[in-house]
């Protein structure tokens, strides 16, 4: 069963946090030299990366097999090519906007920068009004 409703945008919005929460583990866990903290923060930052994709696919999937069977595999396979491409733009934007703050502000503000962007995810997501 795919999950929908208020579950749902409160399953998005924690595994936004523990994104957000996990940026935040490795800024912290670098400015002290703790590579344990380090370790943490990026396992956490993965598994809401993760969670926020094992949420949205079936989603995804839902909106797919709506149609009839004919149009269920073509529009399976351009929703996975825009899945696809879009983690792939989304994570060259991120290299990109680091390698042109880094320089400026430092790596850690960089990172604080960055984990701004989950959090204010999380706060749409629970504020948002269900359809």
């Amino acid at each position: 069963k795919v999950m929908d409703g208020p579950s749902l945008r409160t399953a998005l919005a924690l595994s936004a946090a523990m994104v957000a929460l996990g940026l935040r583990a490795v800024v912290y866990g670098h400015r002290a030299a703790r590579p344990v903290e380090i370790t943490l923060g990026l396992l956490a930052m993965h598994v809401g990366v993760g969670g926020q994709l094992g949420l949205v696919v079936p989603q995804l999937a839902k909106v797919s097999t709506s149609k009839s069977n004919s149009q269920c595999a073509s529009a399976s396979a351009d929703m996975s090519c825009a899945l696809v491409a879009a983690l792939f733009m989304g994570d060259g934007l991120g290299v990109a906007l680091k390698h042109l703050t880094a320089p400026a502000l430092g790596s850690d503000v960089t990172l604080l920068v960055t984990a701004v962007g989950p959090a204010l995810f999380a706060g749409t997501v629970l504020a948002a009004k269900s359809c």
